[in-house]
């Protein structure tokens, strides 16, 4: 009796076994292996960890195992991908750049779609269950998992001295071991780029008039809040690079494309602010030809800020690919460690203001519009900027302070 009941209970059980579909990917099987091979994980450990069973991790680890894949759904990323993957956002936080959930989802979407592979993911994008997954799996194999960015409010971004040691430190450490101190010995391959805006009236601080007269007043020549926002970008050289110009508008019409430079890059945005696409076109349609033409051996460090439109894939792609190291700036001090917000911006627009006065008398009458942009900020570069630069001296950035 006691025979026949146990062998009734095997069968059951046998039998809601096979009828069980498995719970767990191959991915998770394959990183449970790996853990145990390589000594990080018992077996025990490994299979809770990765929700396998023993049996399973056991048969996998034995010499039985022919190597065949079981049947089921094949994994869309191989642990070599995801390998990758996980360097990938190691090398973006030491460069400053931590990587987010959207972030991450967009370079797994971006990898997807340029091998055409066959995924479960809706348009190549996973979702925050495989995120969950990826994390569990990597997270004893490279410490990944979601921490909250420290959040420096206004109030409270007083930048001391031991702050900024610590950033060179930890970027001359990142230099050091990607073996990339040669650049620092070649100021032609330092960059720095930044923003700034440029009023299509600013604001006149004193006039000459007739003492005593109480109505004094300045006529406006342009909407005094219209404004165009710049990109420029210098090397340690004392080089400035053709700088970018985004225009508020949807079309970019002929005429204006005319008013520009020719070497100038001009891109469109709604608000006419940089943004990450604008800042990926710079990045390969004007910076890394003008490193091209004046012989710049790669690869080349570019510092930026942490700005948003700085800090998307799609640049941080396009940088990596040709040969461009991007690295963020220490948050909110760019007034102390920005060169173009120390020696740059500040003669450049007092030349600007010049230049629109100077307009302004010889156009008497007329409203400054985006047609005139381009002439204006050409006089105020070749008259403020190019003057400065050819007066300073430029050194290469010693990361030893």
């Amino acid at each position: 009796m006691d025979m026949d009941n146990t062998e009734t209970l095997t069968e059951k059980q046998v039998a809601k076994n096979r009828s069980k579909q498995k719970q767990y990917p191959e991915s998770n099987l394959n990183h449970a292996v790996a853990a145990v091979k390589s000594k990080m994980m018992t077996l025990g450990k490994a299979a809770s960890h990765y929700g396998i069973p023993k049996g399973t991790l056991h048969f996998r680890l034995s010499s039985k195992w022919s190597g065949k894949i079981p049947r089921g759904p094949k994994p869309v990323l191989s642990q070599h991908d995801e390998n990758k993957l996980a360097q990938w956002i190691k090398e973006m936080e030491k460069r400053g750049f931590p990587c987010t959930k959207d972030a991450l989802f967009s370079r797994v979407k971006t990898f997807l779609d340029s091998t055409n592979r066959d995924t479960i993911f809706k348009d190549n994008t996973p979702g925050y269950k495989w995120l969950e997954l990826f994390l569990k799996r990597r997270g004893v194999i490279d410490a990944l998992s979601i921490r909250k960015p420290e959040n420096i409010s206004h109030a409270a971004a007083t930048v001391c001295e031991s702050d900024i040691r610590k950033w060179f430190q930890l970027i001359g450490d990142y230099v050091a071991k990607e073996n990339l101190s040669d650049i620092l010995k070649d100021p032609r391959r330092i960059l720095n780029g930044d923003e700034t805006m440029f009023l299509f009236d600013p604001e006149t601080k004193s006039v000459i008039a007739t003492k005593g007269n109480r109505n004094v007043y300045l006529v406006q020549k342009a909407d005094p809040k219209k404004n165009i926002t710049v990109l420029f970008t210098f090397d340690a050289d004392g080089y400035m690079f053709p700088p970018d110009i985004i225009l508020p508008y949807k079309r970019l019409s002929k005429h204006i494309l005319m008013s520009m430079q020719s070497d100038w890059g001009v891109g469109k945005s709604e608000r006419g602010w940089m943004d990450r696409e604008n800042f990926q076109a710079y990045i390969q349609n004007i910076l890394y030809p003008s490193l091209v033409r004046r012989n710049v051996p790669f690869p080349v460090i570019f510092f930026v800020d942490g700005h948003s439109s700085h800090t998307g894939i799609e640049a941080a792609e396009a940088c990596a690919t040709l040969g461009i190291i991007l690295i963020a700036l220490y948050p909110n001090a760019t007034h102390i460690m920005q060169p173009c917000d120390v020696s740059i911006f500040k003669p450049l627009k007092n030349q600007w203001t010049k230049v629109i006065d100077q307009w302004k008398m010889e156009n008497d009458g007329n409203t400054f519009t985006i047609d005139h942009f381009g002439g204006a900020l050409d006089t105020a570069i070749r008259t403020g900027i190019k003057r400065l630069l050819s007066a300073l001296d430029f050194v290469g950035v010693d990361f030893s302070l």
